[in-house]
């Protein structure tokens, strides 16, 4: 299934706030949002603008590009890794 950049953006911040700790209610009081607004960018319904993404990396204590590239799935890992590849 192939997802659109805004969709793999929410996705790795969900991964990155799980990680951290970070509430949705934390995040949407940082972006000066109801937490209902923050929500639909949280699940990929709408897309994070250049200066959300920004702030959210600072709360979660990464840089903006750490947030935004394209993590492999576990998947391409778990391939790689049966053809004797390193991920």
């Amino acid at each position: 299934m192939n997802f659109s950049p805004g969709q793999r953006l929410a996705s790795r911040v969900r991964e990155l706030m799980k990680g951290s700790g970070i509430t949705q209610n934390q995040a949407a009081t940082a972006l000066h949002m109801s937490q209902s607004a923050f929500s639909r960018r949280y699940l990929g319904r709408v897309e994070l603008r250049a200066s959300e993404i920004q702030i959210l990396a600072e709360l979660l204590d990464v840089t903006v590009a750490d947030l935004i590239e394209d993590q492999p799935s576990p998947s391409t890992v778990d391939d790689a890794a049966a053809v004797g590849g390193v991920a």
